[in-house]
């Protein structure tokens, strides 16, 4: 599936969307940006996507409540989720695997280890 996937960056920094659309993009993925929550759920309604990265703290609507509502939907259960996050502090990374992701990764992240993790979920 590596290089024909379709991958939501879901973050409310612009630099972070367009950093990891960058490197996802050469790559060989299709990516699609949004920065936050409620505008990720806006952009599976209308588009397929095989992954959603999605940060853990933004405004307007946090990762993990748009994880546990993305994940209550049978509508998106074929979507991964990878969640982003500058915290790793063991309670946030167990509501996260509670609330329905598929991996989770801390900021600042080496880029290697990014990539490799996208294509273990992909493969899954």
């Amino acid at each position: 599936m590596a290089g024909k996937a379709r991958i939501l960056v879901v973050d409310d920094e612009a630099q972070v969307r367009l950093m990891l659309s960058k490197l996802l993009t050469l790559h060989g993925y299709t990516v699609d940006t949004v920065n936050d929550g409620a505008q990720a759920i806006d952009q599976l309604q209308k588009n397929r996507y095989e992954l959603m990265i999605l940060d853990r703290y933004m405004p307007v609507m946090d990762g993990l409540t748009a994880a546990s509502i993305i994940r209550s939907s049978p509508k998106f259960e074929a979507v991964k989720i990878l969640m982003l996050t500058g915290d790793s502090v063991t309670k946030d990374v167990d509501d996260s695997f509670d609330a329905g992701i598929d991996g989770y990764i801390v900021k600042p992240f080496v880029v290697k280890n990014l990539l490799e993790k996208v294509a273990h979920i992909l493969l899954k």
